[in-house]
């Protein structure tokens, strides 16, 4: 991912990294944590660094082992770095938002244009919802990173018709951290995006030459060691029944089914869900339609079809469809905010004065005079 060293790309950078700053720096330090999810999962983080415990999670001495553990592992370092407070527990996650950005970022240079770049990482440095959401020490903002990562990889990947080492390993790595953030959506919802959006182009035959074998390898030397740990640590006993069937049966497939043991979770019709997401996503989800009408859910066959933007929108499309039955919306946001700032000047796009008046023309007057 090397950086581009065009005169407009270091203030753009400066300018992300400024609002990251003002919004999410003084939000560190208040408020108190929150005695359900915030406060559980803080002092989750702190036994590990009491314990030396850094495969089983721990909450007042009883095991813990509902979650995947990365979110809880950059935390404890965070508590050995810097001391337990409620600042050093936040810090994981604005650092989280401020890669999430940069991601967003990169992927708009890299396959549309340094415009729509800028102003989807603007929209999420300023959107209400995720400085919302990210009060709370939940990991959903953290997969829509890898996710997000992992588009990047993978469009490259694409671009290139016979990917090389790197995009397949790239994607192989965010995979299996997603894995470790979220536990095995973090697989199902790639493999996902990926499978469908290839059978919309019209190439699966793709899948084939993403370096399947090597690529698993990069994988499991990732996600597998500490599943295994964690296994081998928390075994069968009497009425337990240990880490693998409590981790992979009760918490993803009893979960999904609405069987889970306790059912201490919730859902949302899909509707609601979605008009959700269009009001955390304010002001900016009213420029959301304009953006839908320039999916096409067919790409022309032609020998650039692979570096269109609207190959990269149709992508961001399919991500979005991709159903969620929680009511976590989180890690829907980048793929949205990319499908705004991304879809919305794909038809006009031809050069980049025309990109700038129509950026300029979809925005409201006191931003339009940035453009």
């Amino acid at each position: 991912m090397a950086l581009p060293t065009d005169r407009r790309f270091w203030p753009s950078l400066c300018a992300i990294l400024f609002l990251w700053a003002a919004v999410y720096l003084p939000g560190l330090f208040q408020p108190s944590l929150f005695d359900d999810a915030d406060s559980s999962h803080a002092e989750a983080a702190r036994e590990m660094v009491l314990r030396h415990d850094w495969v089983t999670l721990h909450q007042n001495g009883i095991r813990y082992l509902e979650k995947a553990p990365l979110p809880y592992w950059a935390m404890a370092v965070s508590f050995r770095l810097f001391g337990v407070s409620e600042w050093s527990a936040r810090l994981p996650q604005a650092l989280g938002v401020l890669a999430l950005l940069l991601v967003i970022f990169l992927l708009g240079r890299k396959f549309v244009s340094p415009e729509a770049g800028f102003w989807a990482a603007f929209a999420g440095a300023t959107a209400f919802g995720p400085y919302l959401f990210t009060r709370i020490l939940i990991p959903d903002l953290m997969v829509g990173l890898w996710l997000g990562l992992g588009v990047y990889f993978f469009l490259l990947g694409w671009q290139q018709g016979r990917p090389t080492t790197l995009p397949c390993w790239g994607l192989a790595a965010t995979v299996a951290l997603n894995v470790l953030t979220k536990g095995l959506i973090g697989l199902v919802f790639p493999c996902a995006i990926i499978f469908v959006f290839l059978l919309l182009v019209g190439d699966l035959r793709h899948l084939l030459r993403m370096r399947l074998i090597s690529s698993s390898i990069v994988f499991l030397f990732i996600a597998a060691p500490w599943h295994v740990l964690a296994a081998m640590r928390n075994p069968p006993q009497g009425q337990s029944k240990g880490f693998l069937w409590f981790y992979f049966v009760n918490e993803h497939f009893l979960r999904y089914v609405g069987k889970r043991y306790p059912a201490d979770y919730g859902t949302v019709p899909l509707l609601l869900f979605w008009g959700l997401l269009l009001a955390w996503l304010l002001p900016w989800s009213v420029l959301l339609p304009q953006s839908i009408q320039q999916v096409h859910l067919r790409l022309l066959r032609t020998k650039d079809a692979r570096k269109s933007p609207q190959a990269a929108v149709l992508l961001f499309f399919v991500w979005a469809a991709v159903r969620a039955r929680s009511t976590t919306w989180l890690r829907r946001f980048p793929v949205l905010l990319c499908f705004w700032a991304f879809g919305s000047p794909v038809k006009r796009n031809l050069n980049t004065g025309k990109l700038r008046r129509a950026r300029a023309a979809s925005l409201p007057p006191c931003f339009s005079r940035l453009v």
